[in-house]
């Protein structure tokens, strides 16, 4: 798997919010191998609250989680291993404090040929799709795919 950290290309142009304690920001750089997610922070210490991958680790070793598990189902081959997968969530958050939702959009794909990320099966769970997570502890709550829809016109994103 394509570690995390000064192996990869990893930025942050994304704004931080501040959602119950938390302070969520994702990440960027699809376009250069990385592996997506979304990292919250304990406001008052700084720590790490949670992290959210948006595309699946080794599918040899244990999903990180059951997102995870789900969303490996929908990716095939090897081919996002080495290129990270892609699938930051560079900008586009919103909180819904009604229903406790934290909504993010993620983005295309690494690479974006899904042929060479995926053997050209599955619809990549979770790229190009709106996530919403439990902002407290990160935990998946339910999500929409544009990823098969695009894959169709061509790249786009859902981080937008």
């Amino acid at each position: 798997m394509a570690p995390l950290g000064a192996a990869r290309s990893y930025t942050i142009t994304g704004t931080p919010r501040i959602v119950r304690g938390r302070v969520p920001i994702g990440n960027r750089g699809a376009e250069f191998g990385v592996r997506g997610y979304i990292t919250a922070y304990d406001a008052e210490t700084g720590g790490q609250a949670w992290r959210f991958f948006t595309v699946p680790g080794n599918p040899d070793g244990p999903p990180e989680d059951q997102a995870m598990e789900m969303a490996l189902k929908t990716w095939h081959g090897r081919g996002w291993l080495d290129r990270g997968g892609g699938g930051a969530v560079w900008d586009s958050m919103a909180y819904d404090a009604e229903l406790n939702q934290l909504y993010i959009g993620t983005g295309n794909g690494s690479p974006w040929n899904h042929q060479f990320r995926s053997n050209g099966q599955g619809d990549n769970l979770f790229l190009s799709s709106i996530v919403a997570l439990d902002p407290g502890i990160g935990a998946y709550k339910r999500s929409h795919d544009f990823e098969a829809q695009l894959e169709k016109i061509g790249s786009a994103s859902a981080a937008r």
